[in-house]
């Protein structure tokens, strides 16, 4: 009688073997380009690349293409609140103040510049998400953003862009029972995210306006804090050391909505005391 105790059992194969393989990612990455637009209207020329690019036929007919449409919006957007969060530090004494007392990683000073270490701080934190942006404003420049503001509610809004992104990353755009019941769909079966051209506009739409009264609240913000602290003397000529580099974060010259520091200067000067 044979026994089977020395003998190994012979598992069927399902699929080709696996490999050892070296991976250079070095090659994937190049030095970062200079910018000069401030960080809502780097978002504003980005995500009308994406609104252009979603239009074309050959695009908008490839669903997976279309999908990464949405995770670039998501990204483009997370990227401009790591830029004025980060940009805020270096303009505003008593952001810096508060940030000053947030850990920092130690090898973060070889990579960064001194004037993008705010960047560290945002170092494996998401802030593709309602929670996450209001959490890191408040651990970064000491602003609470309240439920019952505009900010507070744009940025619920934004939360359903980044939870189809959720989908998207996720599941390759399969809709699970828990996206259902966050996105509040009607959907009685399993589905698919289907993105289109049509479709892809009011999430450029509804991030734009996260982006615009996040944007809003933070200089105004800031600008109070100013005032309260008595950082502003009323004088332009020492009140723009610190009023020019706060309006080159923040003004759109997209939106055209301010026409220059000085400017928007003149509405508020009268309040300082």
């Amino acid at each position: 009688k044979n026994s089977s105790a020395s003998k190994a059992p012979v598992w069927p194969v399902a699929n080709r073997s696996e490999e050892s393989i070296a991976l250079n990612l070095e090659v994937l990455f190049q030095p970062l380009a200079p910018v000069s637009d401030s960080p809502i209207d780097e978002y504003y020329s980005h995500a009308r690349e994406l609104l252009l690019s979603a239009a074309k036929r050959e695009v908008e007919s490839d669903d997976m293409l279309m999908r990464l449409h949405v995770l670039e919006l998501v990204s483009t957007a997370e990227l401009y609140f790591r830029r004025v969060l980060s940009g805020v530090i270096n303009v505003c004494p008593n952001v810096a103040t508060t940030a000053a007392k947030r850990p920092l990683l130690l090898g973060s000073l070889d990579y960064y510049p001194r004037r993008s270490l705010g960047y560290a701080l945002l170092d494996g934190v998401s802030l593709s998400g309602e929670g996450d942006v209001k959490r890191q404003t408040t651990n970064i420049t000491g602003f609470d953003i309240g439920p019952g503001t505009s900010v507070g509610a744009a940025l619920v809004a934004f939360e359903k862009v980044c939870q189809l992104r959720h989908v998207i990353v996720h599941a390759k755009g399969e809709v699970g029972a828990k996206n259902v019941a966050e996105l509040q769909l009607a959907v009685t079966r399993q589905s698919r995210l289907k993105v289109t051209a049509l479709s892809f506009q009011p999430l450029v739409v509804v991030t734009h306006n996260a982006v615009r009264a996040y944007n809003s609240f933070l200089l105004e913000r800031v600008l109070k804090s100013w005032l309260s602290g008595k950082i502003l003397v009323g004088e332009w000529r020492t009140d723009k050391r610190r009023i020019v580099p706060l309006f080159d974060l923040f003004r759109s010259k997209a939106d055209g909505a301010i026409p220059d520091a000085k400017a928007a200067y003149e509405g508020f000067r009268e309040f300082i005391r």
